[in-house]
């Protein structure tokens, strides 16, 4: 007898759809994804070097030219653009990936 599976359905299919068990899993889904959530403080630290080595001369001291066009930035993703804006800071490759993310509507 399939009468009892279908009340049953639908006993579940309406505590499914209720109010309360949506907001419970709202807040259920945004305490987990706290839970996750990085430091940014601690992100952030500065190591000091404590053994400085000699660079080699053949090693470059500056950055490459091309970061100095604009026009290099259209090639990069979202993510290679926020790495550029968080981690050069003062710089002019900073500026060029800020014009860039505000060109994808970033603020």
């Amino acid at each position: 007898d399939f009468s009892s599976f279908a009340s049953e359905i639908a006993k579940i299919t309406a505590e499914r759809l209720s109010t309360q068990s949506r907001s419970s899993f709202f807040y259920t889904e945004t305490e987990n994804s706290f839970l996750n959530m990085p430091l940014f403080k601690e992100l952030e630290t500065k190591y000091p070097i404590k053994n400085r080595r000699k660079t080699p001369s053949f090693f470059p001291k500056s950055p490459l030219y091309l970061f100095d066009n604009p026009s290099f930035y259209k090639r990069f993703d979202l993510d290679t653009l926020f790495f550029i804006f968080y981690y050069c800071k003062g710089t002019v490759q900073q500026t060029y990936a800020a014009i860039r993310l505000k060109h994808y509507a970033w603020r």
